[in-house]
């Protein structure tokens, strides 16, 4: 494609951006001074999660956390509590040491380096890319599913994802030179998110119709072509709701690294696709006829597995805690800890039996 053709889609993106932006909390007239800390706190929580979720959680984080002063001053528990619900917890918990170590080492200042910004946790290409562009007017274009989607389509790109985005990280390089590159950038992403959607673009509104080489070749359903994912595998285990005689119920901290990690849960077998296995594990921990079937099944997927969990009851003498973060806590407190989803619902299967 040629440079004037090159101008020629800028112009026509920031046109259409500057009347159809989607009105995001986040986002600020990219002519105006930006603010860094929400460009970031928006762009971790929007990793593998939408706008519509992420909307109410940056709100909440933004009340409790004005600045990132105030949130590198919060304790790791306090992070994960306000962000269950969002998945991928990892996020969490590098957020927080983000903002540690932009306070400590950086004197509260994002860095507008792309290599600088690589550095810091939980930043990987895209996030650096959109940080710079967005917060600081880099020249850099940021690379999500949106902008893959847009120039695939536009480009008529035949190879499949996954190898697909490291053309289309190469192409976006010429759509560096634009006056406001933040605005490039979202413009990009909005139009995938409201336009040039995965099913059905509505190519009648797309100001790059007459540029669209898919378009014009009827391909736009069909590209970006994608390879079969190979089918999930299915993990089984068994999880207790143990309580005392007051009605607290038992819960632990998962170990620091891994899944979930740091987070809290109520005690289970191990999980795994071996069903003997759990069996095993299951014996180990309570013993027989010390817990009781609620014949409750708990189902949850995660990005590489589904799991199942049966859901069994039993009194603070039944069981015999194995580790040192277990803790009594008042069903009415669970809120004040974080509780992945999964956990959520191992413990409403038992307050609807």
């Amino acid at each position: 494609m040629s440079a004037k053709k090159e101008q020629q889609i800028i112009k026509k993106l920031l046109s259409w951006y500057e009347n159809s932006a989607r009105d995001l909390p986040w986002r600020y007239d990219h002519d105006d001074l930006g603010n860094p800390y929400h460009t970031w706190l928006s762009e971790i929580m929007l990793q593998q999660t939408t706008v519509v979720t992420v909307r109410d959680y940056f709100h909440r984080f933004i009340e409790q956390w004005p600045t990132l002063e105030d949130l590198a001053k919060a304790s790791e528990e306090e992070i994960l509590t306000a962000w269950q619900g969002l998945g991928y917890y990892s996020r969490a918990r590098n957020l927080l040491k983000c903002a540690q170590i932009v306070r400590g080492e950086y004197k509260g200042l994002f860095p507008q380096d792309i290599q600088e910004l690589l550095k810091l946790p939980g930043v990987g290409p895209y996030t650096a890319s959109a940080i710079a562009s967005i917060a600081f007017k880099g020249t850099t274009v940021p690379v999500d599913g949106n902008v893959i989607r847009v120039m695939a389509r536009l480009h008529s790109f035949k190879i499949p994802l996954p190898d697909l985005k490291k053309d289309i990280e190469r192409l976006v390089v010429c759509y560096g030179d634009t006056p406001k590159p933040g605005n490039f950038a979202q413009g990009l992403m909005d139009l995938g998110a409201t336009v040039c959607k995965p099913k059905k673009p509505l190519c009648k509104s797309c100001p790059f119709q007459e540029n669209c080489c898919a378009y014009a070749t009827n391909l736009q359903q069909e590209i970006p072509y994608k390879r079969d994912k190979p089918q999930k595998p299915t993990r089984f285990g068994k999880a207790f709701l143990i309580t005392d005689h007051q009605g607290c119920l038992l819960i632990r901290k998962r170990p620091g690294k891994g899944l979930l990690a740091h987070m809290m849960e109520v005690p289970s077998t191990i999980w795994s696709e071996d069903r003997e296995a759990v069996e095993k594990s299951f014996e180990e921990l309570c013993g027989e006829g010390k817990i009781t079937s609620l014949d409750k099944k708990v189902k949850h997927t995660f990005t590489h597995f589904h799991l199942n969990l049966d859901v069994y009851y039993g009194g603070a003498n039944d069981f015999s805690p194995r580790c040192k973060t277990t803790k009594w806590v008042r069903t009415s407190d669970l809120h004040h800890y974080p509780l992945p989803t999964l956990m959520k619902k191992v413990i409403k299967a038992g307050v609807v039996s």
